[in-house]
This record gives C-alpha cells, structure tokens and sequence, in this order.
C-alpha cells in the first residue's frame, strides 16, 4: 500500500483534522497524539472544521504533518493543559508553551517554533504606578500588583526578576480580554503582554481607552515558544518533530 493511499486511509479512520504521514512502522489502529489547544489570536486560530493555524498553530501542526507524526488538535483550557501532560496517562502535547526548568521536570520540549516580541506593561493610565522608568522600578514600588493567568510563566528571566522583586502577582483563569477588564475595573494595577496578543485584543475591551501601554529598555526579548509533550511522548518522536521545525525555518 502506497504511502499517500495509507495515509488516506488513516484519516478517514480517525476522523481528525490536520494528520500527517505515518511513523515507520506505525499501523493505521494507533491512536494520533492529541495535541492540546485553544482559540488565542493571533497565536492559534480555530477554522471551520477543527483546524488550527496562526502565529504558533500553524508550525505546530505543519511540525507534526512533516514529521509523519499522526495527531489530532484538542481542545483544551489554558490552567488546564499542564497537568494533562504532567499526569502522563498516555502521550499528549500542547501547542506553544515557553520552557522552564520545572517543566523540564515531567516533560519534553521540542526546539522554538516561534519567538514572542518583548512583553510591554498595560495599565490604567490614571494610575502613577504604571509611569515607572523601568520595569524593574515599577515592580519595586509598594503595593503593585500585577494580573497574569493561572501557571503563568514568562521565562525564567522574567520569573527570577518578579520573585525577587516580591511583586504581589493576583491569578486568574481568563484569557486576555478578561485580563484587561479586571485591568481597568482596577483588579490589579497592570499586567504583562505580548504586542502581538495585544493588537488584536484590545479594541474588544470594554474601556480600553482607560489604558496605556509601556515599553521599558530592561524588558528582555521575547520568549520562545515550544510544543510541550508528556513523556510517554518519545525521545525519537521529538526528535523528528525538531528535523521538521528546523527544516520549516
């Protein structure tokens, strides 16, 4: 049977969207991987049918198609996805996640797919805390708070400056929308975004114009992105999804 012709074959049987080739060896019955996700613009951006492109969508799942690598998308809440692939039940990765070292810890990450733009502040602009020189100096200030989303993470960087800092950080489950809501309904006094996120964001937000956003010099470059896999996920799977991303690029 013909490569293609299996490959036909193979999503007909799994119903899924976004298959690529098969694995030497792998039969037709193995399950795809599901690949963990939501709907974030600009970074992954559901179409019609299930599938997924965007900043990040789109080489992941074109990542897995060159790899031959057989995966299905799955939909997936944000503070939800960590601990489906540290639980480990069966091998699953999610799509764009930054690495850490306590990641590192119970998963495996390929090489980038994507590079974010520096982060940049958002904050009331009524609100003098937000007119701080420098990152660093915003974050020291007494009684800021900062929002960011359940199991955040911006780069160890980031994270060693803001736990040093002793920065009072309040979570929440919402996406970005939501994040700037409680922004200017005054929930906390800013928050941390990438450029990218921000401009498709904020004209849906109710009362953007009570916001502004800073760019500060000691904010770094933007972190990388990365398909994060449990480690039923193989070593030689990840190594093919590396050969395809870095050939991609």
């Amino acid at each position: 049977m013909s490569h293609i012709l299996r490959a036909v074959l193979l999503t007909a049987i799994a119903g899924f969207v976004g298959i690529g080739g098969l694995l030497p060896g792998v039969s037709a019955a193995e399950e795809p991987i599901p690949v963990l996700i939501y709907d974030r613009p600009p970074y992954y951006v559901r179409q019609a049918g299930g599938n997924f492109v965007g900043l990040v969508g789109a080489p992941v799942g074109q990542a897995f198609e060159r790899a031959g690598i057989p995966f299905v998308w799955t939909t997936a809440l944000f503070h939800t996805q960590l601990e489906k692939i540290r639980a480990d039940d069966r091998a699953v990765c999610a799509a764009g996640w930054f690495k850490t070292e306590e990641r590192e810890e119970y998963a495996r990450f390929t090489i980038p797919v994507y590079q974010d733009q520096p982060l940049v502040v958002v904050g009331r602009s009524d609100n003098p805390q937000i007119w701080a020189s420098t990152f660093k100096d915003l974050i020291s200030q007494p009684n800021v708070k900062m929002l960011a989303q359940i199991d955040f993470s911006f780069g160890a960087e980031f994270d060693g400056m803001i736990e040093a800092s002793g920065l009072a950080v309040r979570l929440a489950a919402t996406g970005a929308k939501g994040n700037l809501e409680r922004i200017v309904r005054g929930f906390a006094d800013f928050l941390l975004i990438s450029p990218e996120e921000l401009s498709v964001t904020l004209d849906q937000v109710f009362g953007s114009k009570q916001l502004v956003k800073r760019s500060f010099r000691d904010i770094p470059f933007g972190n990388t992105r990365h398909i994060i896999c449990s480690m039923s996920v193989s070593g030689d799977q990840i190594r093919l999804l590396d050969k395809a991303i870095a050939e991609s690029q």
